[in-house]
């Protein structure tokens, strides 16, 4: 099974499902729990560390290769197949991202197009309802990074 399969396969959905499936966690072979960072040689760190960098690696590949082709099946009507591709993409960037990263919003905002055109009112308002969270999370953080009491040093002598 390829990495683009275990990605869209619906079982595989979550970070642990993820790791473990693609062997991120280092688990130590001898009693099969995960080894604190703290604990580990530098072998083992280094041998994680490069497993998990392939990871995201690979991950980035699939997220843009697979927008791109989405983008391309668009243009040529096969809405199936393009839908697919951006749901590759998006699984692939929400584990690269997480759920509130602005680059999903792109993603989402096709995946709302081919629903559009497919007649699927449920997934439009969906994916618009995901862009809108997207958009209202980013706003409030950018408004608590400017609030002049959540930024920037303490100035104490006005304490």
């Amino acid at each position: 099974m390829s990495l683009l399969q275990k990605i869209t396969h619906p079982k595989s959905n979550g970070s642990k499902r993820l790791k473990k499936a693609f062997g991120v966690s280092c688990k130590d072979p001898k009693d099969n729990s995960i080894i604190e960072h703290e604990s580990r040689d530098e072998d083992t760190k280094a041998k994680c560390n490069r497993r998990q960098s392939d990871l995201m690696n690979q991950l980035t590949n699939i997220s843009n290769e697979s927008y791109s082709k989405g983008v391309n099946l668009l243009s040529s009507k096969r809405y199936e197949d393009s839908r697919d591709c951006f749901e590759a993409s998006l699984n692939a960037r929400l584990y690269l991202y997480g759920p509130e990263h602005e680059c999903l919003i792109e993603v989402h905002r096709q995946l709302e197009r081919i629903a559009n055109i497919q007649g699927d009112r449920k997934k439009e308002a969906y994916h618009q309802h995901r862009i809108h969270q997207i958009y209202s999370t980013r706003k409030s953080a950018r408004i608590l990074s400017q609030n002049r009491y959540t930024s920037g040093a303490v100035d104490w002598s006005r304490i």
